[in-house]
């Protein structure tokens, strides 16, 4: 998945305003739009694994969950997030996937 910044309109502008007013323009923006649009990246990853015994592969489509600095949001991620992140190309990203896949199947034979 993507970044999922919420859609840009006028209510967002107002909101974002107010942000920017209170808390200079990097952390405005930050508080505003940013975290919102992390918290939903998050809450949409906790969907993939609801139980201790289940298994899932999460992929973040976003060069900017791995970047820190400007635009990336690597450093808002939750520990387990950061520890697990795997940086990857497709291809790659295809065997990683389909060697967890058959590691998870092992243990459960």
């Amino acid at each position: 998945m993507g970044l999922p910044l919420g859609f840009y309109n006028e209510i967002q502008r107002e909101v974002n305003q107010y942000y920017v007013k209170k808390y200079g323009q990097k952390n405005g923006i930050l508080i505003a739009y940013t975290l919102p649009a992390i918290n939903r990246g998050l809450q949409a990853a906790g969907r993939v694994i609801r139980d201790a015994s289940e298994r899932g592969v999460i992929l973040f489509c976003d060069r900017r969950f791995r970047e820190v600095g400007r635009g990336g949001v690597a450093s808002f991620l939750p520990r387990w997030v950061q520890e697990e992140l795997m940086v990857t190309d497709a291809k790659k990203s295809r065997n990683i996937i389909r060697a967890r896949v058959a590691e998870w199947e092992r243990l459960r034979s």
